[in-house]
C-alpha cells in the first residue's frame, strides 16, 4: 500500500499538467485518501474545464483529482489528428467518460462504449452534468456480435475485462464489432478512436478490419501492456494500410517493438 501511495505522489510531482500546482495537488491527494476511506463521499471536481462526479470506489475519479489534465500527452495527440467539429470520436472502454467528455468539444459526435452498467450510468451522469450529448452505449466491443461475459469486480472497475465463459465474477453483456456498428449507425465521417479494453484490443481491431481497409480511422490509440500482446497487434496491422507508432518528445514515431514503460500506442494510416 505504501509503495503504491509513493508511486502516485511521484506521478503527481512529475506530471506535465501539474506545473505550478504540485503542492495543491499533493494536498488534494492527501485529503482524498482520508475522505474516501472515512466519509466515502462523492465529490464534484473539475478537469479539462469539465465537471465530473468523483466516487471513492473509482480509480479514474482519483486520477481527475491528482492531475490537472489526466492523460495529458494522449489527449494532445488525439486532438492534433482530428478535424475540429468534422470528425467523430469513439471512446472504447469509456468507464466514467473522462475521454468522451474531455474531447466532446472537438468532434461533431462522440460515441462511448462501456459495458459495465454502473460505470455506464456514471458516464451518462457526467455527460448530463456538462450538458453534453454523448452517445453512451452500454456495449462491449470485440470481433463479433451477440452476448459476451464481462468480468467485473467493483462498481466502476477499470480492470473489468471480457471473457468467453461465465464465472461467479461475470455478467452477460451485449457485444458488437466496430464494422457492424459503423454500418448500422451510418457513420460516414473520419473517426478518431481510443481503445482501453484490458487486453482485448486485438479483437477490437479484428472487428474493425473493413473500416481499417478503407482508412476511416484518422488515428487509433490503443493500450498494450506486454510484448506478446504488442507483437500480435503488429502482426495483424502488417496486413492493413496502417502503421504502429509511439510517442517520442511529444511526436509520433514508427516502431516495431513495445517500448518499456510505455502503455499507449497509435495506429496511423499509411500514405498511398
Amino acid at each position: 500500500m505504501m509503495a503504491q501511495l509513493i508511486k502516485i505522489l511521484k506521478m503527481i510531482i512529475w506530471h506535465p499538467s501539474n506545473k505550478g500546482q504540485v503542492l495543491n495537488r499533493i494536498l488534494i491527494f492527501l485529503g482524498w485518501q482520508i475522505l474516501k476511506r472515512s466519509a466515502r463521499l462523492t465529490v464534484l471536481v473539475t478537469s479539462c474545464g469539465k465537471r465530473f462526479l468523483a466516487y471513492p470506489d473509482c480509480p479514474v475519479s482519483s486520477m481527475l483529482l491528482y492531475f490537472n489534465v489526466p492523460e495529458y500527452e494522449e489527449l494532445s495527440i488525439l486532438k492534433s489528428y482530428c478535424q475540429k467539429r468534422k470528425d467523430v470520436f469513439f471512446d472504447i472502454g469509456a468507464n466514467i467518460g473522462f475521454y468522451s467528455i474531455a474531447m466532446e468539444e472537438y468532434f461533431v459526435a462522440v460515441h462511448a462504449f462501456e459495458p459495465n452498467p454502473e460505470a455506464n450510468r456514471r458516464l451518462k451522469e457526467n455527460s448530463m452534468l456538462n450538458g453534453l450529448t454523448t452517445k453512451a452505449n452500454n456495449l462491449a466491443v470485440s470481433n463479433r456480435e451477440g452476448i459476451i461475459h464481462l468480468c467485473v469486480r467493483g462498481n466502476a472497475d477499470p480492470t473489468a475485462h471480457l471473457q468467453d465463459f461465465a464465472s461467479e465474477d461475470t455478467i452477460s453483456v451485449p457485444v458488437v464489432s466496430l464494422d457492424k456498428y459503423i454500418q448500422k449507425n451510418q457513420v460516414k465521417e473520419k473517426i478518431v478512436v481510443k481503445i482501453d479494453v484490458e487486453g482485448e484490443e486485438l479483437r477490437v481491431l479484428e472487428g474493425s478490419v473493413e473500416s481499417l481497409r478503407r482508412k476511416q480511422f484518422s488515428i487509433m490509440q490503443f493500450e498494450s501492456l506486454t510484448q506478446e500482446h504488442f507483437a500480435s497487434i503488429i502482426k495483424f496491422v502488417k496486413l492493413l494500410p496502417y502503421g504502429v507508432y509511439a510517442t517520442n518528445n511529444n511526436k509520433l514515431v514508427p516502431i516495431d517493438r513495445r517500448k518499456e514503460g510505455v502503455n499507449n500506442y497509435y495506429l496511423l494510416p499509411l500514405e498511398d
